[in-house]
Order: C-alpha cells, then sequence, then structure tokens
C-alpha cells in the first residue's frame, strides 16, 4: 500500500506546477469537496477515465481543431503560458501559480512544485539549472538532464502527434460553458491518460490533465490567464545578484525555507495531524520541517498510509 501512494506522489510531482512570480503568489491547500460525476451515456465515452464535473450537452463532431492554432504558437519556439493550476489528490486540493516560458526553442524558464518545495529551472546555453530566489542562489542540475526538465512542459503542452483525438462537446463545467477537445495518450509504462483543452469560442480558457496512475485517477486543471507568442528575454538570465553553489547545497537550503515549511503546515491543518499523530510515526513536527526533499517524500508516503480519522 505505501509503495504504491509513493509512486502516486511521485506522479504529482511530475504533474504539479507552481509558486511562480513574486513572493504573494502561494500555493493554497484545501480538503476535496465531493465532485459531480460526468453525465454521459454507456458507450459513449471512448477513453476509460470519466472526468468527474464534466456535464457533457451535445457532441460536435464537424467542428474544426481550436488547440492547433495555440500548438502552432508552441511550435514556434517562443511562448508564454501563464495561469494557475488547480491539482486534485488524495482528498486534498491545491492551487498553485504557473509560468512556463520559452525563447527561440532553445531557452526555457518555469517552475515545478512538488510535494516538498518550490522548485524553480532555467534552461540556457545547453545547461539547465535550478534556482531559490529565497537565498538568491543557484546550482547547475545533476539530477535531472535538460530533457527531463524539459518533459514537465510536455505534461500540459504535449504535442499533437503524440495525441489520439477523441472528442469535441459543447460542456457544462464548473458552472460555465465551453467547447472542450479531448485527447488521449499515454505515459512510458502504457498507463492512460487524457489532455482535454476547454475553449470560450476560440480562446484557450483551462488545459485539464486526468491520469490514471496504479487505478486512481488524479486530476489537473490549468485555468489560462495568458498564451502569447513572446516571452520576455531576461527571465531566460541568471540575475546577477545570485550565487552559485552545489545542488545538493540548494536543495537543503530550498527545504528549510518559509514556503516549504507553509505547505507541510497547511497539509497538516488539511488532514488533522496532530503532534500525538506525528510521534506514533516515530517524527516530531521540527523533524519533519527540517527533511530535505527525499526524506520528506518517504514520509509523505507514510503519512498517506495512515488514517487519521
Amino acid at each position: 500500500m505505501k509503495r504504491r501512494i509513493f509512486s502516486i506522489l511521485a506522479c504529482i510531482m511530475v504533474i504539479s506546477f507552481a509558486l511562480c512570480g513574486c513572493d504573494d503568489k502561494k500555493a493554497t491547500i484545501s480538503k476535496e469537496e465531493k465532485t459531480t460525476q460526468a453525465v454521459t451515456e454507456p458507450g459513449v465515452i471512448e477513453s476509460g477515465i470519466v472526468q468527474s464535473g464534466v456535464t457533457e450537452v451535445k457532441a460536435l463532431d464537424n467542428e474544426k481543431s481550436r488547440i492547433s492554432r495555440y500548438m502552432d504558437i508552441v511550435n514556434g519556439g517562443t511562448f508564454t503560458l501563464s495561469g494557475t493550476v488547480k491539482n486534485h489528490s488524495m482528498g486534498l486540493v491545491s492551487d498553485n501559480p504557473i509560468t512556463i516560458s520559452a525563447l527561440g526553442g532553445e531557452k526555457y524558464h518555469y517552475d515545478v512544485f512538488t510535494v516538498a518545495a518550490r522548485q524553480e529551472y532555467l534552461i540556457t546555453d545547453g545547461k539547465a539549472y535550478v534556482l531559490n530566489d529565497v537565498d538568491k542562489t543557484y546550482a547547475e542540475c545533476e539530477s535531472k538532464t535538460i530533457e527531463s526538465v524539459k518533459s514537465g512542459i510536455n505534461t500540459y503542452l504535449p504535442s499533437l502527434t503524440t495525441l489520439k483525438y477523441l472528442d469535441t462537446y459543447e460542456v457544462e463545467y464548473n458552472g460555465e460553458s465551453y467547447v472542450r477537445e479531448r485527447y488521449e495518450l499515454k505515459n512510458n509504462v502504457g498507463e492512460e491518460q487524457t489532455v482535454s483543452y476547454f475553449f470560450d469560442g476560440d480562446t484557450l480558457k483551462i488545459i485539464r490533465h486526468d491520469s490514471n496512475i496504479l487505478e486512481t485517477i488524479l486530476e489537473s486543471d490549468l485555468s489560462v490567464l495568458e498564451f502569447v507568442n513572446t516571452a520576455e528575454e531576461d527571465e531566460f538570465e541568471i540575475p546577477k545578484d545570485y550565487k552559485k553553489i552545489t545542488e545538493t547545497e540548494l536543495e537543503m537550503n530550498k527545504n528549510n525555507t518559509a514556503s516549504s515549511d507553509e505547505y507541510i503546515l497547511a497539509l497538516f491543518d488539511s488532514l488533522g495531524v496532530t503532534d500525538e499523530d506525528l510521534s506514533k510515526m516515530g517524527y516530531t513536527r521540527e523533524q519533519v520541517l527540517n527533511m530535505d526533499e527525499a526524506q520528506r517524500s518517504i514520509f509523505l508516503a507514510e503519512l498517506f498510509g495512515e488514517d487519521f480519522e
């Protein structure tokens, strides 16, 4: 069971982006509300993943592809995508600001939010870097290749050549009407996923990613604020006042910042985890807050394997 939970947590790390920009852009965590299941007839959905909260109103079989225009922007190599990601997993909902930008198809800048802490990545001059804007430090990546860092972008912006078209529907979602284009894809171990694009007219409003990971459905919405074919060049340079350190040093510092502690404390509050609960697991609150990313990931796997009801 704990191995299964840990695998799900690892997948959540891959599909969770957040905490970019200013310090007032913080992730928020809450208990997940009960969602309404999709209203569909048996056999209509080609995918095995039923989208929760989506009411399919009318099939639009002859509609042209609306996402192609946005994929053309991505293929052009220079773009900025910004918005807010809402992740639904293990009874929790987290809201996280996000910005992904690219310049000339060679430079990339974005932030990744794991279950342990914020990670800001920059690809420039053929190298990948991780940055910490709390203590103004940066390090060249040793734990990740450039391609593995880029793969995070493909979570929400996969090439259309890798997708299987499913359907286009007029839908109701979160009290709003949209046209939804839905595609199927499989990850590198053959697990089924869908990526759906929700449009108001021709304007992209939401990118939704549903993953079937070890028979557990993980839902993630990216509410789009901006998607343009421009990018600010200064985003792709390491700030001059940043100090270069080793990646190990940066990770140790980053996981003891206020943003990391805030996330963990909010998680405890959402789950109702007390100091007595932690003691039963063999931990103190101070020990958890001082863990590095790997230790904290293992701890969270154990935490979600316990029942605190």
